[in-house]
């Protein structure tokens, strides 16, 4: 999930243009990478609500293990004295509930949701989404690292999300030395500042865009995923696109642990989603391609998603 760049696009979308709405901003990863974020440094999480540290607890008391070393916007450098300066550690099985002040988390097209978790190691995690810190919804699995949620599959059209729980699903617990995910940051790619006329200008955009139905952009019923279990991994064993830079046809590799729905889409620099290649495909366990003729659009900077309901990646594709 390296070298990518995504752009939320609400304030374009809202008309929102006064003092609230900040100007976009670009960070830049454990990697290298650089990702714009709409609403700039307001797009980050707030507060810590809630942190349930795993094991072992022997790092108990270690500076790692400070949850507000995660909040605001990334800031890690590597340090090979300190490798975990200015990152938190969940922890084996370790969970942490955190909240959006500012701003809100909602969805729009592309990925929602963004953590930064850094280290050698990739860490799965499990998502959980609230409006109100009471009543959760299981928004699916991320692979560590870098790593992009789209909220759509689990939530409904015009929910105002304020709360984010992100749970270590102990993959790679195996390892004495592991402690779980590593977390720089966490942003709210697509969000909205936190105040009652953004709200409801928002909820009235949301309706207006589909009034007959509470399905997601994905047409897929968001009631069906709301009982999800969180002890399985994304069901994405690989994702690969090729070649990259492309000039005509891209062929799009995916790996299926198991059967699953599979939806993918191709968006452009600006997050919005410009070609469907697959709705609602119910594929079997193992490998699948498919080609995607790019040649009509314009060279420039694109990204493909895949969608199963654990989840979702994207890759950076270079047409030119």
């Amino acid at each position: 999930m390296k070298n990518f760049l995504l752009l939320g696009v609400l304030c374009a979308f809202l008309g929102l243009q006064d003092a609230d709405a900040q100007e976009s901003k670009v960070f830049e990863d454990h990697f290298g990478s650089t990702i714009a974020i709409q609403l700039g440094t307001m797009a980050f999480a707030d507060e810590v609500v809630a942190f349930n540290q795993g094991y072992p607890s022997k790092y108990a008391e270690h500076p790692r293990r400070n949850a507000k070393l995660l909040l605001g916007a990334p800031n890690y450098t590597l340090n090979q004295n300190k490798p975990h300066e200015n990152t938190m550690s969940l922890g084996c099985h370790g969970s942490i509930i955190l909240k959006f002040n500012d701003n809100a988390l909602v969805d729009m097209a592309g990925p929602d949701l963004m953590i930064f978790e850094v280290g050698d190691v990739s860490e799965p995690m499990a998502i959980e989404l609230s409006e109100d810190g009471v009543n959760w919804i299981k928004a699916g699995k991320v692979h560590g690292h870098t790593t992009s949620l789209d909220i759509a599959p689990f939530v409904e059209r015009g929910a105002v999300i304020n709360y984010v729980k992100i749970i270590d699903l102990a993959a790679r617990c195996d390892n004495y030395f592991c402690d779980g995910a590593d977390i720089d940051a966490v942003a709210a790619l697509n969000s909205i500042p936190n105040r009652k006329k953004y709200i409801r200008q928002y909820k009235q955009n949301a309706a207006a865009a589909n009034t007959t139905s509470l399905a997601n952009n994905n047409g897929v019923d968001t009631e069906a995923y709301k009982n999800q279990s969180n002890s399985a991994l994304l069901n994405i064993q690989n994702f690969e696109v090729y070649p990259n830079p492309v000039q005509h046809l891209l062929t799009i590799a995916v790996a299926l642990e198991k059967e699953a729905n599979l939806n993918i889409a191709l968006f452009d620099a600006a997050g919005k989603q410009i070609k469907t290649l697959v709705t609602n495909g119910q594929y079997g366990a193992g490998n699948h391609q498919f080609t995607l003729p790019l040649t009509q659009l314009p060279n420039g900077m694109y990204f493909v998603q895949v969608n199963t309901p654990d989840g979702s990646m994207m890759k950076k594709v270079i047409k030119n």
